[in-house]
């Protein structure tokens, strides 16, 4: 039987075709031949070169629809924000920690250390609903058109307002430093060469920020006062003893 795909538009043939790529260079850790792409896409391998004039330009698309942020957008956006602050950051950490976890495969199977200067603005008319849009965009007089991508307070201030402002009021910092601290360890922990080959877990990243890894003053004091009272307890148990005796 055939295994060859049904025929799709330009445009969703090109999206395939990316999205095989994708798939199996984050799967091997390398870059696959046209033929396994192919054959991943279930088409010929000669169709690759009727939407791609070459090899490198399906990486490039490759490249660009990884770093896209339309997709993490999405999911920020579906992120239950009437869920206690715990669960809410815990829920943050692992969409973020997956979208760390996808660049940094790509990157490291692409052999590159950063993103490449050329997607410079090439992401300005990606959005959530419709996702990444290849080119240019739409022109600039289409009702889309920003002239750019937020900048980095901008999502910032979207990660705090929506994640951790309600909450203000429990933190000894401030929402920013929250994010911040947030945003810091899941990157350094999703990256298998910095944690020894062993992600850290949405869970304990949450608990580090939240709690961080030293006992309150308090919980100390607290067990000792609780161990104190225990032994004068026992002490005064006994002496009432020794006294119902002597009488």
């Amino acid at each position: 039987m055939s295994t060859r795909a049904r025929s799709l538009p330009p445009a969703e043939r090109r999206t395939a075709l990316v999205d095989s790529a994708r798939r199996l260079i984050s799967s091997r850790g390398t870059v696959p031949s046209t033929k396994d792409i192919a054959e991943a896409a279930g088409i010929a391998e000669g169709t690759i070169f009727r939407v791609f004039a070459t090899k490198e330009d399906l990486l490039d698309a490759v490249i660009a629809s990884t770093f896209c942020p339309a997709v993490l957008r999405r999911g920020l956006d579906d992120i239950d924000v009437t869920l206690p602050l715990r669960p809410r950051l815990v829920a943050l950490a692992a969409l973020l920690q997956h979208r760390f976890t996808d660049v940094f495969g790509i990157m490291g199977a692409l052999g590159l250390t950063a993103p490449p200067p050329s997607l410079a603005g090439v992401h300005a008319h990606c959005t959530p609903g419709e996702g990444h849009v290849e080119g240019d965009g739409p022109p600039d007089d289409h009702p889309r058109h920003t002239g750019g991508g937020p900048d980095e307070a901008a999502r910032t201030a979207y990660l705090v307002e929506r994640f951790v402002a309600a909450d203000a009021g429990r933190l000894r910092c401030t929402p920013e430093q929250v994010i911040t601290y947030l945003r810091l360890l899941t990157f350094s922990g999703s990256h298998r060469q910095l944690t020894g080959g062993e992600l850290l877990d949405p869970e304990e990243i949450v608990d580090v920020v939240l709690s961080g890894v030293e006992k309150p003053a308090a919980d100390s004091t607290g067990e000792k006062h609780h161990k104190t009272t225990e032994l004068a307890a026992a002490g005064t148990v006994t002496t009432m003893t020794r006294t119902r005796k002597a009488r």
